[in-house]
């Protein structure tokens, strides 16, 4: 999917299996990918989901706004952790199925990446 303009987003696993979801947002589209032997055995218009929701301008943000951002967004906050300096929290979309991890360290927001769905829900 990455040569033709997708970003992944995250990975699940449905029935016998593993589907990968992308965002090509230069043609707002969302889609879906069965991998097997490194070839796309299934591929899919996912776009029955809501819009991928972008996080990247958040990045570097304020750490106080992080909860209100999310929230903003469509985000449920699904718990977190503390590991030395930084602290850790998962984030779940069920309208767009985004699962992100986000980390906070120095009081800001360091990083927002997907995960496994099955992390979030």
């Amino acid at each position: 999917m990455r040569n033709r303009g997708f970003v992944f987003i995250h990975a699940d696993q449905r029935g016998t299996k593993p589907w990968q979801y992308g965002w090509n947002a230069r043609d707002n589209l969302c889609a879906r990918a069965a991998p097997v032997d490194g070839r796309a055995s299934s591929i899919g218009d996912h776009s029955g989901l809501a819009s991928y929701v972008p996080l990247n301008s958040l990045v570097g943000a304020r750490a106080q706004s992080l909860d209100n951002d999310m929230d903003k967004r469509g985000f449920v906050h699904r718990g977190g952790w503390q590991s030395g300096n930084a602290a850790f929290s998962i984030w779940w979309n069920a309208g767009t199925r985004q699962c992100i991890q986000g980390v906070v360290s120095d009081g800001r927001i360091q990083s927002l990446n997907p995960i496994v769905e099955g992390n979030c829900i």
